[in-house]
């Protein structure tokens, strides 16, 4: 799923600056989290037993996106031997619910995108010109009809959403119930579980009806916390790896700064990878032919956001959700 690999390669040193950081950005790492929520991901694709949807909620720069990427290279190598004979098979199909800018999610254009994923061809020829209803409403519906047969035909083992807290933004004349039975009917027709990757605002799905809730598998994607002693341990492995994998010639000292990062990074690996709260990337960026530094207030200081870029995140993790149902009432009872 994600590289192994101890040491960076040594010829790394010998190419441009702007090579060595696109190496380090592109680096993924092996670490607890990841590989429990991987597990239990690709288990539920296996076996969703009945479910038209899996959830994975996570808050923001823990690596769901990288989970994605992950989970996506397995479904390909799982079914490499199926797909020379059946060439006309897709593995696994995925794409982005865009954030709309009306206001209210445009589900036209997420079935263009869908079939655009999907390698179907004409889309923009997909709609009945002989329909009795009005344009936008026909275009809808023949958009639909060609995704969910174009589903049926690809057979992917997933269809993967991400980014699908944006399927909630809605403002009026389409209740949040409508936005999930669309969903579901999609995974019902086109016989494929949908999974559906975002923030904690997924969380809103558990406060719809019973018939929802049951058609679904909810995996959540936590961060580390620092009050947790094997938490810190794996977050200090994941430091030790980024050090490893600098392409410079002396490696920083991030494990003896591991409370700094942890504070900036809120426990999240994605953030201390290549987040703009970290305080290693910008000057390293710069200097990747020198020995790296050992982290100091001097180096960090004028990379440093300030405290409020923080807060969003952090409310985040810990705030309150405001849910009306016996679902957990506050992030906090997730995170």
């Amino acid at each position: 799923m994600v590289q192994d690999d101890t040491h960076f390669p040594s010829t790394l040193l010998r190419r441009a600056p702007a090579d060595r950081l696109a190496y380090f950005k592109a680096y993924t790492v092996a670490h607890t989290r990841m590989e429990d929520v991987f597990a239990a991901l690709v288990q539920a694709i296996r076996e969703p037993a009945n479910a038209a949807y899996i959830l994975v909620l996570g808050p923001t720069g823990v690596g769901k996106t990288t989970l994605r990427l992950g989970v996506e290279r397995h479904l390909v190598a799982t079914l490499e031997t199926e797909l020379e004979r059946d060439p006309g098979r897709l593995p696994v199909c995925s794409t982005t619910a865009v954030s709309p800018d009306s206001g209210n999610f445009n589900w036209k254009d997420y079935y263009r995108r869908a079939l655009q994923a999907l390698d179907e061809p004409l889309v923009s020829d997909k709609i009945r010109t002989g329909a009795t209803r009005p344009l936008a409403i026909a275009e809808a519906t023949a958009l639909r009809r060609a995704l969910e047969s174009a589903i049926q035909h690809r057979r992917p083992q997933a269809f993967i959403v991400d980014e699908a807290q944006h399927f909630l933004k809605i403002t009026s004349g389409r209740r949040l119930q409508d936005q999930m039975d669309s969903i579901k009917s999609l995974a019902d027709h086109g016989q494929t579980v949908h999974v559906l990757i975002g923030t904690y605002d997924l969380l809103a799905l558990q406060t719809l009806n019973g018939q929802v809730i049951r058609r679904g598998i909810t995996l959540h994607f936590p961060r580390y916390r620092a009050d947790v002693p094997a938490d810190v341990l794996a977050f200090q492995r994941v430091l030790v790896s980024f050090e490893q994998q600098l392409p410079v010639r002396e490696p920083p000292t991030l494990l003896t700064r591991w409370p700094y990062c942890f504070e900036r990074s809120l426990g999240c690996v994605g953030i201390a990878r290549t987040g703009s709260r970290v305080p290693w990337l910008p000057p390293w960026s710069r200097m990747p032919t020198r020995s790296a530094k050992p982290i100091s207030r001097n180096m960090r200081s004028p990379h440093r956001p300030a405290n409020t870029s923080s807060a969003k995140p952090s409310r985040e993790r810990s705030g309150w959700w405001r849910g009306r149902t016996g679902r957990p009432s506050c992030v906090s009872d997730w995170v």
